[in-house]
């Protein structure tokens, strides 16, 4: 007498051999996408068990298309609690939250929005007012930036570094060199006429 598995087995034989799949003298294994192995030298039929049990949705059924409004909204929001928790994001969780996406997209999405919201440090021209006051604040609290750009609503910490920099250098290569940096800011306040 057969057992159950051996009637499901030779069922799934007989629908294969009906779809003209011959297995006749062959001496290796087969797998198919819809989780059915053949051994085809003993001729047996059998189903493979996922056993990825990590996410319950399949990678198939990810979407690997654009991104609508409200998986960005979403993620944001899934991102953002574990900011509140100091925390980093687990991306694996926020993946299986989201459930249409992988945690790489996930990963890959939240940096792409956040190179977008940081890009506010766009190009500044710079008057040589903004130059003087730079550098006077700077004299009055060096390297104590956030306090610098506390009097610059629309230039980033960045953007005052990089300038404050940039102005040393200038003065330095114009005084080739002979001055030590925090001298600079002094020799740059005399040729501003400050």
């Amino acid at each position: 007498m057969k057992t159950e598995n051996q009637l499901n087995s030779d069922q799934k034989e007989e629908q294969l051999l009906k779809q003209n799949i011959s297995i006749k003298n062959a001496k290796s294994t087969l797998k198919l996408n819809n989780n059915l192995t053949i051994d085809l030298e003993n001729k047996q039929v059998s189903q493979n068990q996922n056993n990825n049990s990590n996410n319950n949705t399949r990678m198939s059924d990810r979407n690997y298309g654009r991104w609508s409004h409200a998986e960005k909204e979403q993620l944001n929001a899934l991102v953002a609690r574990y900011q509140q928790r100091n925390e980093k994001p687990n991306w694996t969780e926020i993946s299986a939250q989201i459930q249409t996406k992988t945690a790489r997209q996930c990963y890959d999405q939240h940096n792409i929005l956040a190179k977008k919201q940081n890009s506010s440090d766009q190009r500044h021209f710079w008057t040589q007012c903004e130059e003087e006051q730079l550098l006077k604040l700077f004299k009055q609290a060096p390297y104590q930036w956030e306090c610098i750009q506390s009097e610059f609503s629309d230039i980033s910490i960045n953007q005052l570094k990089n300038k404050y920099n940039l102005l040393t250098k200038q003065i330095q290569a114009k005084t080739m060199g002979k001055l030590e940096r925090h001298e600079v800011a002094g020799q740059l306040k005399n040729l501003l006429g400050m």
